[in-house]
């Protein structure tokens, strides 16, 4: 039976908080920039080599606290051995089911890190859908997909990121999309990418709640205000 009317409430939409999301974190005075609040929705784009698995590797080693699980889904799953070094991880080689990944809401990270995202069927595009919109935010899971090429990444889950960070790659159309995204300019991401001289830079666009750094090159070095 639904709860009864209180007809003495004021004309306002009262705070409600949702029992399925009872494991989100905030940003905390003093913290680590790298240290996202649990749960996020991070895009990471980039040439091979360019640092990607060690942005994400440096994110594992700083999280606090720290995570109880940590799934990479990886084409090459049985070989594997890229995040050993970040301590006990899981490594699978096909997308988990959304509806049973992490029943029991420990602070868990999911890392789709080299999969063929350009060429996914129906169902696997509907798993990355659900992952996206409704694994991080009910099930206590965040998630890292890594890319090449924006354009890979499903336009969902593209558009339920929280977190963008993207190199200088040679497809400037591709960057470009990503600036929309983003709510950021064309001509802004013009200007931010002249600072990436070294195939390594990269520029991270942080829209999570009260991040004290929206927008920073090379993670921890914060991009002016009067530059968005």
């Amino acid at each position: 039976m639904p709860k009864r009317v209180n007809k003495n409430l004021p004309d306002t939409i009262l705070p409600i908080e949702c029992s399925d999301k009872s494991f989100m974190e905030s940003w905390k005075p003093d913290a680590n920039l790298i240290n996202f609040p649990h749960s996020f929705r991070w895009a990471l784009v980039g040439n091979p080599n360019s640092g990607k698995s060690t942005i994400i590797k440096n994110h594992i080693i700083r999280a606090d606290p720290a995570y109880e699980r940590v799934v990479c889904c990886h084409y090459d799953a049985e070989g594997s051995t890229e995040y050993d070094d970040c301590g006990e991880i899981e490594y699978i080689s096909e997308l988990p089911d959304p509806k049973k990944i992490n029943p029991n809401k420990c602070k868990m990270l999911l890392i789709i890190e080299d999969m063929n995202l350009s060429t996914l069927n129906r169902t696997e595009k509907e798993k990355i859908n659900r992952l996206f919109g409704y694994s991080s935010s009910h099930r206590g899971v965040s998630l890292c997909i890594t890319s090449q090429n924006p354009l890979d990444i499903p336009v969902s889950a593209r558009r339920m990121c929280n977190i963008f960070t993207i190199y200088k790659i040679p497809d400037l159309c591709g960057l470009m999309l990503m600036a929309s995204r983003t709510g950021y300019k064309k001509d802004d991401f013009v200007q931010f990418f002249k600072m990436c001289t070294d195939c390594h830079d990269n520029i991270t666009i942080d829209l999570t709640q009260n991040t004290p750094a929206p927008l920073r090159f090379n993670m921890f070095q914060r991009i002016a205000k009067d530059n968005d």
